[in-house]
């Protein structure tokens, strides 16, 4: 069986990944881009932007486009960044270049940018704008201490029946530890095991619109 990860296009003439194994793709098929920026930027980030300093961390980081999202709404104001972003199956340049797609003129991504954060190296943290740092992880979330604590999650692993096993109430305790006060997780999932997971975690968890084509999502909160 071919197990080639593909690039494909979504509904809203942005792009994704196609991961045959898991047979599961990145983002959703009815817009990559408008899922990210609604359960990610809108529902997650824009919550803690009160904050002078902000620290997030991504669980899944994919195709970087969430961290592209984050950057482009933080590099204007005068507020520094350090995004952490985990991944046990890392994409490269080899994989997904964001240069060599036919990505719209009139698209808000910056390419250049987004080129930039696929091509940071694994492991070492990166100053990617003025103020804005990236460090990404190679590693199993289930196995890797972390040793700071953040202000936003963002909750992008695969679905829950692709990888149940990051889906646990000790997996969500393990992210809850790893919130400051008043921070945020935002997950595109609202499955009702999920919901109760988060409880049990200690979160205060609440369902919110989706982003098209999905009408609840959770987003849980460190009170």
């Amino acid at each position: 069986m071919d197990y080639s990860i593909r690039i494909e296009k979504t509904e809203d003439g942005s792009y994704t990944l196609y991961n045959p194994e898991f047979d599961e793709h990145y983002h959703s098929r009815f817009g990559a881009l408008t899922e990210s920026l609604h359960v990610f930027i809108q529902s997650g980030l824009s919550t803690q932007l009160y904050r002078d300093n902000i620290s997030i961390l991504e669980i899944g980081f994919g195709t970087g486009l969430n961290a592209l999202l984050s950057f482009q709404e933080l590099r204007n104001s005068n507020q520094s960044c350090v995004y952490v972003g985990i991944d046990t199956f890392p994409v490269d340049l080899k994989i997904f270049d964001p240069a060599k797609i036919e990505i719209s003129e009139n698209t808000i991504l910056d390419v250049k940018l987004w080129s930039q954060i696929i091509a940071t190296p694994w492991n070492e943290a990166i100053e990617i704008l003025e103020n804005q740092n990236l460090l990404k992880i190679e590693a199993n979330m289930l196995d890797y201490a972390f040793s700071e604590l953040f202000d936003c999650i963002y909750f992008d692993a695969f679905a829950p029946d692709k990888q149940p096993e990051l889906w646990t109430a000790a997996v969500f305790a393990k992210l809850y530890r790893l919130l400051n006060n008043g921070g945020v997780l935002t997950t595109y999932s609202s499955k009702g095991q999920v919901r109760r997971n988060m409880i049990e975690a200690g979160f205060r968890v609440e369902k919110i619109p989706g982003p098209p084509h999905k009408r609840e999502m959770l987003r849980a909160w460190k009170d």
